[in-house]
């Protein structure tokens, strides 16, 4: 099968293109068969994914001032590059003519920002002398409100805001356009205060939960990249719920509180613990929007459940940690804690298996199932129901 983008190969944001999407699957599904085999001698199984075409919700492309070739008298040819970064590269990038995987507008907003980055005079960013202003583009999609967010972090402030405004619009009419001074040496796409250039400053959203919620999403607060793929999992904790009725679910590293929104209609009692401030002032703002009744405790994972409430043995637990997986100190937590029901959710699957080593000596894994968020690439996103040993 021969990919479907023209970039395939020299851009990394995809690396599994050129397989149709079944041999993808079950490429996933054999890897964590073989994974998990000494704890959960089950069978996986892969969800696809609703799209495997425009499927991602947020993208960071980048500007890079690059080397494009080199003279024979030794003297190098610089170029500017705006895009995704190069497939194992963190110095390029791929001058992206369109983006596949994200948005059929992708096209448009990369030509538009490239023609007003060259109008304004500003420099794209290089890398290995710290020089330049250029660095980073942060989009969101609202894959079904239609809603739009762009993001520019530079290294120094803009000369032409209303162009970089006009030239985002040009391909989301009604964007939400942001701005952040990202002055430091890490290449991360992050500001420590965003400047609002147009807009509401953030992006509604709205998920197929098993009930329809309505979702704000910040420019710094976690979403999963896959809208639709991800309202499986919150379908599925929706279901543990259902079945249980447990007197409260906590749910724990919880963004912006989307698996207590989707059992919140019928549960006593929702908690969502998480750390990002950001987050949880868009967990309130969807409590509010939904008309739910959500306690939101801003606290890391791992001192919260050093002493987590008394209900808390009884309680459907949703962890959803970031890649790394579970600290230690919350994994003991939950050790000595034992949650009568506990979701593990996790976008990294040797994570999870690690961390299921650990909670073996208190758990049984009751199921594994996996849900491919990432078409095209080697992820995929996989969820662990345990239960009490």
């Amino acid at each position: 099968m021969s990919a479907f983008c023209p970039h395939f190969g020299i851009c990394g944001g995809c690396k599994t293109q050129n397989l149709g999407y079944p041999e993808q699957l079950e490429l996933k599904r054999k890897m964590l068969a073989e994974l998990f085999a000494p704890l959960y001698p089950g069978e996986i199984t892969v969800e696809p994914s609703p799209r495997v075409q425009f499927y991602r919700n947020k993208m960071e492309f980048s500007f890079l001032r690059q080397v494009a070739a080199k003279n024979a008298d030794g003297s190098l040819v610089f170029e500017q590059a705006f895009g995704l970064k190069a497939a194992g590269r963190w110095d390029r990038a791929v001058n992206l003519e369109r983006c596949d995987i994200f948005s059929p507008g992708a096209g448009t907003l990369l030509q538009s920002a490239r023609r007003w980055a060259a109008e304004s005079g500003e420099e794209f960013y290089d890398a290995r002398k710290r020089t330049g202003s250029l660095r980073q583009l942060l989009v969101r999609e609202g894959k079904n409100s239609g809603g739009f967010m762009a993001v520019l972090f530079s290294a120094k402030p803009l000369r032409d805001e209303a162009g970089f405004v006009r030239a985002v619009r040009e391909a989301y009419p009604a964007a939400c356009v942001l701005w952040g001074l990202n002055d430091g040496v890490a290449d991360v796409a992050a500001a420590k205060e965003l400047k609002l250039l147009a807009g509401e400053g953030f992006l509604r959203e709205e998920i197929d939960a098993g009930k329809l919620l309505a979702a704000r999403i910040s420019p710094r607060s976690f979403f999963q990249t896959n809208t639709d793929a991800a309202a499986m999992l919150y379908r599925l904790a929706r279901d543990i719920a259902w079945q249980a009725r447990p007197p409260a679910v906590y749910d724990v590293y919880g963004g912006a509180g989307l698996f207590s929104l989707a059992c919140r209609d019928f549960c006593g009692k929702c908690v969502c613990v998480e750390l990002s401030p950001d987050s949880v002032a868009d967990g309130r703002a969807n409590a509010e929007l939904n008309g739910a009744d959500i306690a939101f405790i801003e606290s890391a994972a791992e001192d919260f459940l050093q002493a987590p409430p008394a209900d808390f043995a009884q309680s459907l637990c949703v962890i959803d940690p970031p890649r790394a997986g579970l600290h230690p100190k919350a994994a003991q937590g939950l050790l000595e804690s034992r949650p009568a029901r506990l979701l593990y959710v996790s976008c990294n699957p040797r994570a999870l298996e690690r961390d299921l080593k650990i909670l073996a000596p208190r758990y049984k894994t009751e199921f594994i199932r996996a849900f491919d968020l990432f078409p095209h690439t080697e992820h995929v996103e996989t969820a662990a129901l345990l239960l009490p040993a």
